[in-house]
């Protein structure tokens, strides 16, 4: 199990906030990948315990760079359990969105409404880098549970441009 997060970014310092161990357990997937984009090992000394997926024919690519030259496309998927917090869905929404918007560097092209999830939204972006500039989305996903506490399932999304928009389809679906 992992440890707990300090929930006072939430603004309720009584709430618990911990990785979902499993994303699967979500009851979300990956819809949308390009093909030729694989799920790699989930290794927690790399990815804490999110499932990654990436373009392998970059990794290919790119394998006979230096650490530091290499930058693969891919796709993160995390969530996290919220308990004890006292606020509705579509504030835990708000509050995704605004941490993606406050990555440095990255910059909104559009906002899409969730037509699949209850209470989600995908913003398409773009985001500064070393690399250049790269497509950058994020999905996010709110789940009330039963009890009252949520699931926040956030999908990010960081590819090369070559990727173009064809990445701005990929969403967390109901399995």
């Amino acid at each position: 199990m992992t440890a707990p997060i300090d929930p006072s970014a939430l603004g309720h310092p009584m709430a618990t906030v911990t990785l979902v161990d499993d994303f699967a357990t979500t009851g979300l997937v990956v819809d949308g990948l390009p093909d030729g984009w694989r799920k790699v090992r989930r290794d927690a000394e790399i990815v804490t315990v999110s499932d990654l997926w990436l373009d392998v024919a970059e990794a290919e690519q790119q394998a006979a760079l230096d650490p530091e030259e290499r930058f693969v496309s891919n796709a993160l998927a995390t969530a996290w359990r919220l308990a004890d917090l006292p606020v509705p869905a579509e504030h835990l929404l708000e509050f995704a969105k605004a941490m993606t918007s406050g990555v440095t560097g990255w910059q909104l092209r559009g906002n899409d409404e969730d037509v699949v999830n209850a209470c989600g939204s995908t913003l398409l972006g773009t985001l500064d880098s070393p690399f250049g500039q790269l497509v950058s989305n994020s999905h996010a996903v709110i789940q009330t549970q039963p009890d009252g506490s949520y699931v926040l399932a956030q999908l990010a999304v960081t590819a090369l441009p070559h990727h173009g928009d064809t990445l701005d389809a990929v969403r967390l679906r109901p399995v």
